[in-house]
C-alpha cells in the first residue's frame, strides 16, 4: 500500500512539473481528490522544486565560465570517478547541471561526454524514466545523431547521462566563424533536419532543438551536423517552460528562444511539429543572425516579453528582419560572403516563405515533418518549385482585420493613403511623372492591387513602422513578393505599372541590383503588351537603362536610351516633357560612354524644350540646368559652370523646402566648381551640407553616400586637410565594395583618389597599387576609348615613375593621350591633362625641350578653355617656367614664373605654397638672368611669409 501510495505522489509530482508554475497547484488539487495527504504531500514536493529553481534560471558566474582549473559545481572535479567514467574536463556548465569530457575505462576505453544533472525531483524516478526511453534511444543509428549511451546516478544522487563526444562548435557560430554562404548553410542545415526526421520516425521528439545542441565536426574538410540530447528532454520528464540555459563553453543560449508557441504555453499535447518549430527558427537564424522573437532590448521580465511575443506577434519575414538590421548589416552580409543588397535579395522569396511556414502558430499550417521542411530547403537549393508559399489573400486579410480592427473600417482610405505615399516617395526618388500618374490610377482602379497594398500595408504594420519611407519600402518589399508569386499574373498591364514604379524607386535608394529583375521583367511585359510607341514603353526603357548605368554597365543602356528618346519624338514631334526628358537622359548616357560631341547637340534640345515648357520651376528643368553645368565642368570651363549650378541649386531649394538628393547633388556640383577655381574654402562649406543631406536622406549604404564623401574627400584634399581627406575617401571606398562588388566605376575612382593621396604622402608603391586596381576595374568595364581609362593610364604611369621604374611609361602616357584626343578633338581639360602628364614625363628624363613643348600647348589650351586667373593657370605657366628653366632659358622663363607669380598674387588674398613655390623656382632663374637685386627681394619677400604663423 505505501509502496502504492509512493508511486502515486511520484507520477502526480512529475506530472505538476510539466506545467507552468502558475497552475501546478490547481492541478494537484484537482488530481488528488479527497485525499488532502496526497496534496500536501506533493506541494511541498513542488515547493522544495520550484525553491530550488534558481538554480535553473540563473546565468552563471563570468568567473566560473572562464576558470575551467577550477572545482566544478555539484562537487565535482576532474580526476573524478563516476561508475566506469573518469573525468577529463569541464564543457560546459547551466541549468541541468555540468557536461564533462570524461573517458570510459571498461568494458570499452572510449572518449564521452557525460552531463551530471541537478533536478528538483527524485533521482530514482528520472532513472526510471530514461530507462523507459532506452530501448528506442538505442534504435537512434544516424550519423547525424550523437548517441546516448548509457544513464544512473553518482554516489551524491545525482542523475547522469553518458553520450557520445562530439567535438564541434555549436551550428550558428560554427557557420559565422566559417564565413560560410548562405546555400552551404541550407545544405548543412538539411542534414540536420534529416536526422531529426531519424529521431522521429522512432518516436522520439527532441524538445529541445537549438544551435547549442547541434554541434558542427568537420570530416574530409567537409562539415557535418550532430544533434546531441536526443532523448534527455523527454527523460527528464519536464516541459521546458521555464527560461533554462545551457552553457557551451562560454555561451549562453535561451532554450525558450526556440520553443513552439505550445511547447512554451505549457501545453500537454506536443507531437513532432514542436521540433519543426525548432528547426524553423534555427533556419532564420542562420538567415538573419538572430532569432524570430528575441526581445528588442533588456527586459526585467526577460522570460514575461518573450512568452508574450510568442503568443501574441507574428514573425518579421527574414528579408524583413536583414533591411531593418541597420548597423548590423555589413558585418551579418560579411559572415555570409556577400553584401548586404544581395543577402536581403537572396532570402527574399522562397526562403521567406519556407521559414515562414515552419514558424505557422497554427500547427496544421506548419510542415508536417522535418523531411518536408529539408525538401523545401532542397528544393530551393536545386531552382525546383517548392511546396511553401505565401498564405492566401483572405488568411492575411483576417490576420490583419484582427489586429486593425479600427484601422480596416476606413479600408477605402488606407488603399489611398498608401498609394499617394508611394508616389510620393517615387516622386521624391526621381520616377517619371507620368509613370507616379499611371501608378496612381491602377492602385484607384484594380481591386487585386488594393488587397495586395492592404496586406503590403498590414505587413509594414507589423512591424511597427512609424516613417513613411520605412513604411512604403517594407509596402514595396511586399508588393514585389507577391507580384513574384504571380498574383497579378491576369493583369499583365498593371503589373508593368507597379514593376516599372518599384524598380525606379529601388535603383534610386541605392538598390540597383535589386531593381534589375523588377526593370527586366517591366520592359519584357512592354514589348509584349506594347507592340507600338507608348509611353509606357518609354518609362520602361529608362528605368531599365538607369539600372544598367547605376551597376556599371552604360553602353548596355545607352541603346535603350537611344530608342525611348526616338519614340518620344515620334509621339510629341511638338514637344512634351518625356521628349525633354529622355534627351536628356540619351545625352548623358553618350557622355559617360565618352561620346561627348553626340551629347551636346541633344543636351542643348533638351534645355530649350524644358524652358518653354516650364517657365517656372521644375524638377525636369533644374536637372538639365545641372547636366548644362555638368559639361562645362567636364570640359575645364569651371566659370562656365559655376552660374549653371548656382541657378540650379536655387532651384531645387525652391521646389524642396527640407532634405532631397537632388539639392546635395547640385550643392556637391557647386561646390566642385568653386574649388577647381582656387575657392576651395568656398566650397568646403557646401559640401559638408551636401553630405549632411544625404546621410539623412540615405541612412544605409547608398551610392550617393559613396559620391558625397568622394566629393567631399576632394574639397578637404584642396584645403590641406589630408588625413581627414584619406579617411573620407577610404569611408567611401568600404560602402561602395559592400554596394559593388567586383568591377564598378565608384570604386575605382574611390582607388583613384586613395592612390593619388599615397603618392603625395611618398608611398609610390601604396599609390601605384591603388591606381593599378582602379585602371583595371576601368578596363574592363569600358574595353574602348573612355576618359576615365585614359586618366589612370597616366595616373598609373606618373605612380611608376614616382618609384624610378621607367620602362613603357612614354608609350603609356601616348596612348591615353591619343585615347583622349580621339574622344575630345579640339580643346578640351581631359587632353589637357594628359598632354601636362606626358610633359612631366620628358621633364622628369631630362628631355626639356620635349617638355617645354607639351607645357605649352598645355598652357595655351588652358588660355583658350578658360580666360582670366586661376591657380590651374599658375601651375600651367609654373610647369613652363621649369622646362625653360632646364633648357637654360633663364630670361625666359624668369619671366614666365613673373607672370605665375603675379597670376597668384591676384588670385590669392597672401602668398600660398604656389606662390612660394614660383618664387623658389623663380629667383634662380632670375640671378642667371642677371637680375640679382630682384631676386634678392623675392627670396626676402619668401622670408617673410614662411615666417607668418
Amino acid at each position: 500500500m505505501a509502496d502504492t501510495r509512493h508511486l502515486r505522489e511520484q507520477e502526480l509530482f512529475v506530472a505538476a512539473m510539466d506545467l507552468p508554475v502558475a497552475d501546478r497547484s490547481a492541478f494537484v488539487a484537482r488530481s488528488s481528490g479527497d485525499d488532502v495527504a496526497l496534496r500536501d504531500r506533493v506541494l511541498a514536493l513542488l515547493g522544495k522544486a520550484t525553491d530550488d529553481d534558481t538554480f535553473l534560471l540563473a546565468p552563471l558566474p563570468v568567473a566560473a565560465i572562464a576558470d575551467r582549473s577550477a572545482t566544478a559545481p555539484l562537487g565535482l572535479a576532474a580526476g573524478d570517478r563516476i561508475g566506469p567514467y573518469e573525468l577529463v574536463r569541464l564543457l560546459g556548465e547551466g541549468g541541468f547541471g555540468a557536461v564533462w569530457e570524461a573517458c570510459q575505462h571498461e568494458p570499452v576505453h572510449r572518449q564521452v561526454a557525460l552531463k551530471v544533472l541537478k533536478l528538483g525531483m527524485d533521482t530514482e524516478q528520472v532513472v526510471a524514466r530514461f530507462a523507459q526511453e532506452r530501448q528506442a534511444l538505442a534504435c537512434l543509428d544516424h550519423p547525424g545523431i550523437a548517441r546516448v549511451l548509457d544513464a544512473g546516478a553518482t554516489a551524491s544522487g545525482r542523475p547522469f547521462f553518458v553520450m557520445e563526444l562530439v567535438d564541434g562548435r555549436p551550428l550558428v557560430d560554427y557557420c559565422d566563424e566559417r564565413r560560410l554562404p548562405i546555400d552551404a548553410r541550407l545544405q548543412l542545415f538539411t542534414q540536420v533536419c534529416d536526422a531529426v526526421q531519424h529521431a522521429h520516425g522512432r518516436g522520439i521528439i527532441h524538445r529541445d532543438l537549438k544551435p547549442s545542441n547541434v554541434l558542427v565536426v568537420e570530416r574530409d574538410g567537409l562539415p557535418h551536423g550532430k544533434v546531441i540530447d536526443f532523448g534527455i528532454a523527454k527523460a527528464v520528464g519536464r516541459k521546458l517552460t521555464e527560461r533554462t540555459l545551457l552553457t557551451e563553453a562560454t555561451q549562453v543560449i535561451g532554450t525558450l528562444e526556440y520553443m513552439s508557441p505550445e511547447q512554451a504555453g505549457g501545453s500537454a499535447d506536443i507531437d513532432i511539429r514542436t521540433d519543426v518549430w525548432s528547426l524553423g527558427v534555427m533556419l532564420y537564424e542562420l538567415l538573419t543572425g538572430r532569432t524570430p522573437f528575441a526581445p528588442m532590448n533588456a527586459a526585467d521580465d526577460w522570460r514575461g516579453e518573450l512568452l508574450r511575443r510568442l503568443q501574441e506577434t507574428e514573425p518579421l519575414r527574414p528579408s524583413t528582419e536583414l533591411a531593418r538590421s541597420g548597423d548590423r548589416l555589413p558585418v551579418l552580409a560579411g559572415q555570409r560572403r556577400t553584401t548586404g543588397h544581395r543577402l536581403g535579395a537572396q532570402v527574399r522569396g522562397e526562403l521567406d516563405w519556407i521559414v515562414m511556414k515552419a514558424l505557422e502558430r497554427d500547427r496544421a499550417r506548419r510542415y508536417a515533418t522535418a523531411h518536408e521542411l529539408a525538401a523545401d530547403v532542397r528544393a530551393h537549393l536545386a531552382g525546383e518549385p517548392i511546396v511553401a508559399a505565401p498564405p492566401g489573400a483572405g488568411y492575411r486579410l483576417r490576420k490583419f482585420v484582427r489586429r486593425n480592427r479600427v484601422l480596416v473600417a476606413a479600408t477605402s482610405a488606407v488603399v489611398a493613403a498608401l498609394a499617394i505615399g508611394l508616389v510620393a516617395f517615387a516622386w521624391q526618388a526621381g520616377v517619371a511623372g507620368v509613370e507616379r500618374d499611371r501608378a496612381v490610377v491602377a492602385v484607384a482602379q484594380s481591386q487585386q492591387v488594393q488587397r495586395l497594398v492592404l496586406d503590403a500595408l498590414g505587413a509594414a504594420d507589423a512591424v511597427g513602422g512609424g516613417e513613411q519611407g520605412l513604411l512604403v519600402v517594407e509596402a514595396m518589399a511586399r508588393a514585389e513578393a507577391m507580384l513574384d508569386e504571380g498574383q497579378l499574373a491576369d493583369q499583365p498591364e498593371v503589373e508593368l505599372g507597379l514593376r516599372t514604379t518599384i524598380a525606379g524607386v529601388q535603383c534610386n535608394n541605392g538598390a540597383a541590383a535589386a531593381a534589375l529583375p523588377n526593370a527586366e521583367r517591366a520592359l519584357l511585359l512592354a514589348r509584349q503588351l506594347l507592340p507600338g510607341d507608348d509611353e509606357r514603353m518609354i518609362v520602361a526603357l529608362h528605368t531599365m537603362a538607369q539600372v544598367l548605368a547605376d551597376l556599371g554597365r552604360p553602353s548596355e543602356a545607352e541603346p535603350l536610351r537611344r530608342d525611348a528618346a526616338a519614340m518620344a519624338i515620334r509621339l510629341w514631334p511638338d514637344g512634351h516633357p518625356l521628349v525633354a526628358q529622355s534627351l536628356h537622359q540619351h545625352a548623358m548616357i553618350l557622355y559617360a560612354i565618352g561620346k561627348p560631341a553626340e551629347g551636346e547637340p541633344l543636351l542643348q534640345q533638351s534645355l530649350q524644350l524644358a524652358r518653354r515648357l516650364y517657365p517656372g520651376d521644375h524638377w525636369v528643368l533644374a536637372g538639365i540646368l545641372n547636366e548644362v553645368g555638368h559639361r562645362h565642368f567636364d570640359a575645364g570651363r569651371a566659370h562656365l559652370a559655376e552660374p549653371w549650378f548656382d541657378e540650379a541649386v536655387a532651384m531645387a531649394r525652391r521646389l524642396h523646402a527640407g532634405d532631397h538628393p537632388r539639392t546635395a547633388r547640385f550643392l556637391a556640383n557647386l561646390a566642385l566648381a568653386k574649388s577647381e577655381q582656387g575657392r576651395s574654402r568656398d566650397a568646403e562649406p557646401l559640401l559638408a551640407e551636401a553630405l549632411a543631406i544625404t546621410e539623412r536622406v540615405f541612412p544605409g549604404d547608398s551610392p550617393e553616400v559613396v559620391m558625397r564623401r568622394h566629393q567631399f574627400g576632394s574639397v578637404l584634399t584642396a584645403v590641406g586637410r589630408t588625413a581627414d581627406a584619406k579617411r573620407c575617401h577610404e569611408q567611401a571606398l568600404a560602402m561602395s565594395r559592400r554596394l559593388f562588388p567586383g568591377a564598378h566605376p565608384r570604386t575605382a575612382m574611390c582607388l583613384e583618389a586613395l592612390g593619388n593621396l599615397a603618392i603625395a604622402a611618398n608611398d609610390a608603391a601604396g599609390g601605384e597599387a591603388a591606381l593599378a586596381e582602379a585602371l583595371a576595374m576601368l578596363q574592363q568595364l569600358h574595353p574602348g576609348d573612355h576618359p576615365d581609362v585614359a586618366r589612370l593610364l597616366g595616373s598609373v604611369a606618373g605612380a611608376r615613375v614616382a618609384r624610378g621604374r621607367t620602362e613603357g611609361v612614354e608609350a603609356q602616357l601616348l596612348a591615353a593621350l591619343a585615347m583622349v584626343q580621339r574622344l575630345h578633338p579640339g580643346d578640351h581639360r581631359e587632353v589637357q591633362g594628359r598632354l601636362r602628364d606626358l610633359g612631366f614625363h620628358y621633364w622628369s628624363n631630362g628631355r626639356h625641350a620635349e617638355a617645354e613643348q607639351r607645357f605649352a600647348e598645355c598652357l595655351a589650351m588652358r588660355r583658350r578653355l578658360r580666360p582670366g586667373d586661376d591657380l590651374d593657370l599658375v601651375d600651367a605657366l609654373d610647369d613652363l617656367g621649369s622646362a625653360q628653366l632646364g633648357k637654360g632659358e633663364h630670361v625666359v622663363a624668369a619671366n614666365t614664373f613673373g607672370e605665375a607669380l603675379a597670376v597668384a598674387r591676384r588670385v590669392e588674398a597672401r602668398p600660398s605654397t604656389r606662390a612660394v613655390r614660383v618664387v623658389l623656382k623663380g629667383a634662380p632663374a632670375r640671378f642667371r638672368a642677371g637680375e640679382a637685386e630682384s631676386a634678392a627681394g623675392l627670396l626676402a619677400a619668401v622670408e617673410r611669409v614662411c615666417a607668418q604663423p
